[in-house]
């Protein structure tokens, strides 16, 4: 069974380590093996600047996870496609254009507003899900 490959964007990582169930729900999907993760080295990178300074007590906690269950890291991306800059807001291009690089099949994210999300899957059949409660 092909397992599906997901982008995980800040913002659900960081929900994950603060507790959030809907981010819960995806995370553990990977910890079981079930979906293949992937996370840029800018996001990891911005994770745990950002969650040290807000949640400072799960600093043990987030490097734990991340050498039990380390997700795929894919590299900065240095060019950014003209699609992607017509489809996504300017400050999450470069998150996504690693998605795009990454060749994802779902991005994951807990702010859709920054997304043209029919544009984006016409163009490159990737989805993009939120973890925002409904």
């Amino acid at each position: 069974m092909i397992k599906a490959k997901i982008f995980i964007d800040t913002n659900v990582w960081f929900s994950f380590f603060y507790g959030s169930e809907n981010s819960a729900k995806i995370v553990s999907k990977f910890m079981e093996g079930k979906i293949d993760v992937f996370i840029s080295k800018n996001v990891l990178d911005e994770l745990i600047k950002n969650a040290l300074q807000k949640i400072p007590k799960i600093q043990k906690e987030l490097l734990t996870f991340f050498e039990t269950y380390p997700p795929e890291v894919v590299n900065f991306p240095v060019k950014i496609d003209r699609d992607v800059e017509n489809y996504v807001d300017f400050k999450d291009r470069h998150i996504f254009q690693a998605c795009v690089n990454a060749n994802c099949d779902i991005f994951v994210t807990g702010n859709l507003k920054d997304f043209d999300i029919n544009s984006i899957y016409k163009r490159h059949k990737i989805r993009v899900l939120d973890t925002t409660p409904k």
